[in-house]
């Protein structure tokens, strides 16, 4: 006589699980929109001239992205605030990078963030911006929504930055200038008279050099970088 088959109970609970995993991921999705409107909403106040008003909710999750989301959204409020509540609002900030980075620390944008919040401590954490902005070019060498924000951070700190650091910020600040022209001024206003400005100009002529040879088919297409 044969025996009846029963179905396995496993492929039940693979798909319960991967139907908790999704609503997981969609649920931090959604935190991250959250935060990420919460974040535009206070960079346009700001724009307007408005009050830099906390509408943010008192504690976010786990997750590395919200937790760096939130850490930028205090920060920008302890730019905005002066005694206690600067102070308050910094450490908030460092607490939400500390937890974010010990979960992903290969992170560049992260560490653009532990910078700004280094660079608002003032000169008793000049170390630790320098070394937050290292890693970020080290783990994300070009990034276009941010290279303007890490360069006004980089300039300030030119004579103590280290010489790897140094040739990071000249390469990406080239490449934005030529992937964005509209941006090209702001760049050269920012560079203009730091101690950068030398080595930016050899460096745009070097590359400006490579684009003619380029469309003069005198120069191989291979190149650093960026450079494309």
């Amino acid at each position: 006589m044969r025996r009846r088959l029963r179905p396995s109970a496993l492929p039940i609970g693979v798909l319960v699980v991967l139907l908790f995993a999704s609503l997981v991921a969609a649920r931090r999705e959604l935190e991250v929109r959250h935060w990420a409107g919460l974040l535009q909403a206070q960079q346009l106040a700001a724009a307007r001239g408005e009050p830099v008003v906390d509408h943010a909710p008192d504690e976010p999750s786990a997750s590395p992205r919200v937790l760096i989301q939130a850490a930028l959204y205090r920060a920008r409020l302890a730019e905005a605030a002066t005694g206690p509540l600067r102070a308050q609002r910094l450490v908030e900030a460092q607490n939400y990078i500390d937890r974010a980075l010990a979960k992903q620390p290969q992170w560049g944008e992260g560490q653009i963030v532990a910078a700004y919040v280094a660079a608002l401590k003032g000169d008793s954490e000049a170390g630790a911006l320098d070394r937050a902005l290292a890693l970020s070019y080290r783990y994300a060498p070009y990034l276009r929504d941010s290279a303007l924000f890490r360069l006004q951070l980089g300039l300030p700190r030119w004579a103590e930055l280290p010489p790897d650091t140094r040739e990071h910020l000249i390469d990406e600040a080239v490449w934005f200038a030529r992937l964005e022209p509209e941006a090209r001024e702001v760049v050269i206003m920012n560079i203009r008279g730091s101690g950068a400005y030398r080595s930016f100009l050899r460096r745009w002529y070097e590359v400006r050099s490579l684009d003619a040879d380029l469309a003069s088919g005198r120069a191989s297409t291979a190149g650093r970088p960026g450079m494309s």
